[in-house]
């Protein structure tokens, strides 16, 4: 299985919404976002560790809100 994160600009935040500020990520979080966010489809493979930190419909506060979606993709042989 392939773990993939992808970012969705947002422009209201539900109430019951998770938010976190870029601050607030693990080192490792902090430097795959802003790559997660120059990607033209925003869709990225990206390690467990890094899945783990997000929850699908989290929201993360960079320069703009932004929903994360964390999903899992087989692997093709």
């Amino acid at each position: 299985m392939v773990e993939k994160i992808t970012l969705t600009l947002v422009d209201g935040i539900p109430p019951d919404s998770r938010v976190y500020h870029y601050d607030e990520l693990p080192e490792r979080a902090k430097e795959r976002f802003p790559r997660l966010i120059e990607t033209d489809e925003r869709d990225m493979a990206t390690p467990k560790q890094i899945c783990n930190t997000f929850e699908s419909d989290d929201i993360i506060k960079f320069t703009d809100y932004y929903r994360i979606t964390v999903r899992q993709e087989s692997s093709r042989v």
